[in-house]
């Protein structure tokens, strides 16, 4: 036979304690940044170059690049004519498969959504382009002074810097005399020194 014992025991003049509760670090608010309303266009082109070119200049006053992540001109008869652009951050690093002498490489890529989309009607023989994801899921630049594509060369000023650099013209005046001809360039002195 089993006796059951119960013990109460009564403590008085002690306040209840608190449970021990840990805090939950808060992350910061995910960034929500939307800029697809400045995409949306009715126009119609008559070649898709014109679209990429307006898409990219309504980017750069944004503060932002895109590039082109995929197009397709019509080969076959399967497929219809478009055209994909992307933030440039979007996608996600990949390492190379050789090792680096410096282990601490960074990244921009941080899977942006952003994204636009441009087809082309065969009836009307023109492209048009739609806003498929508008959002950016990091901050704008505030400047795009040595950025990667906005400051890189044009054709016509690549020449410019290879006769320079025959010239031996330093590299502060190459970037004075491009930025005297174009002042949208973004080129920085880095870049410079790279393209000689």
């Amino acid at each position: 036979m089993y006796k059951l014992l119960i013990s109460i025991v009564v403590v008085e003049d002690q306040p209840p304690q608190p449970l021990d509760i840990v805090p939950v670090p808060l992350q910061p608010p995910p960034i929500s940044i939307d800029t697809g309303h400045h995409f949306v266009t009715a126009a119609k082109e008559d070649s898709k170059d014109a679209l990429i070119k307006w898409a990219k200049n309504v980017a750069q006053k944004l503060k932002f690049t895109i590039i082109v992540r995929r197009s397709y001109n019509g080969g076959d008869k399967s497929r219809k004519p478009f055209f994909v652009l992307e933030c440039e951050r979007s996608g996600k690093y990949v390492p190379p498969k050789k090792k680096l002498k410096a282990e601490s490489t960074g990244t921009r890529k941080c899977g942006c959504p952003f994204r636009l989309r441009g087809y082309y009607a065969k009836e009307t023989k023109l492209w048009h382009m739609t806003v498929v994801n508008g959002i950016h899921n990091h901050e704008l630049d505030t400047e795009l002074e040595g950025h990667l594509v906005a400051g890189r060369l044009k054709p016509e000023e690549t020449l410019l810097v290879n006769e320079m650099t025959k010239n031996l013209v330093p590299p502060r005046n190459i970037i004075l005399t491009l930025k005297e001809r174009d002042p949208e360039n973004t080129m920085s002195s880095k870049q410079c020194y790279n393209a000689r």
